[in-house]
């Protein structure tokens, strides 16, 4: 029978401990300690699990073996938030995927009401949205702000993660509560991910790291046309995507639109179209 103290028992607390164990990887003394009885859910002075230790320092072995001996998947860290939470934030795909194994709820939220996925997406993790999707995460959950995974991979220009939100059966035509699609996102992207204006002035245009995020946004764009996004579809005020590419002046994006059969849409300014503005960008050239 195992002494129980303040903050912890004898075998946490003295060396050889489980949390000692589960922190250097000691799999043979994480068994040993098991078998003698240690509580694989007991936390230590600073608040952490031998299960969070595990996966903190990166030993997968120590964490499945703690989870097959019952540690619990959906424990909280030291900060409150749960160990799904805190291995998603850091893109660390295998701690992911030993958690959600373990029984980790794939619709866990963020403290600010955030479903992983979505947050997952909107920082481009493909690998992690890839894991909460195969486990049973909704690809068309919301965040607070109405925004879907879909939708924050398309404004970042995350092309490989909007293949994977649609091959797992993301809506391609869902919209914002103000009314933008995925594709409107990925064509706003082209401005610095959607940065606001003010933001954008401070903002080097030929850095490589925008340059990047623009091309990642016109392979978005793709994507999502390829799997049947409308390029003709309205937004607030009846905008278009391609009218929005032609006033950002994005002749890739324009001919990519156009050759997806957005011809001729009426712009919503005046009596020139869209297509007619994109020829005279093409003029400029």
């Amino acid at each position: 029978m195992l002494l129980a103290v303040a903050g912890g028992t004898a075998l946490y607390l003295r060396k050889g401990s489980l949390a000692e164990a589960a922190t250097t990887g000691n799999a043979t003394k994480v068994r040993w300690l098991l078998a003698l009885g240690a509580d694989p859910n007991l936390r230590g002075p600073d608040g952490a699990t031998p299960l969070g230790q595990s996966l903190a320092h990166g030993h997968l072995g120590v964490a499945r073996l703690l989870v097959k001996r019952g540690a619990d998947p959906n424990a909280a860290g030291p900060t409150g938030e749960a160990l799904l939470c805190e291995a998603v934030r850091s893109g660390r795909v295998e701690a992911v995927e030993v958690l959600l194994e373990g029984g980790a709820r794939p619709d866990t939220k963020e403290a600010d009401g955030s479903p992983l996925v979505v947050s997952a997406a909107g920082a481009g993790r493909t690998g992690v949205v890839q894991a909460l999707l195969e486990h049973g995460a909704d690809p068309n959950v919301s965040g607070p702000d109405g925004t879907s995974p879909l939708m924050k991979a398309a404004i970042i220009g995350a092309a490989d993660t909007v293949q994977t939100l649609l091959a797992h059966g993301a809506r391609v035509d869902a919209r914002t509560r103000e009314g933008y699609t995925a594709l409107h996102l990925a064509v706003r992207g082209l401005l610095m991910g959607g940065l606001m204006h003010e933001q954008i002035a401070l903002v080097d245009p030929h850095d490589e790291f925008w340059k990047r995020q623009r091309e990642g946004c016109r392979k978005a764009a793709r994507v999502l046309l390829e799997h049947g996004a409308d390029p003709f579809c309205r937004g607030p005020q009846g905008t278009t995507p391609l009218r929005e590419a032609t006033v950002i002046g994005d002749r890739e994006m324009v001919a990519l639109l156009r050759a997806h059969g957005a011809k001729r849409v009426a712009s919503s300014e005046g009596n020139r179209t869209a297509a007619a503005a994109a020829d005279a960008i093409e003029a400029l050239r």
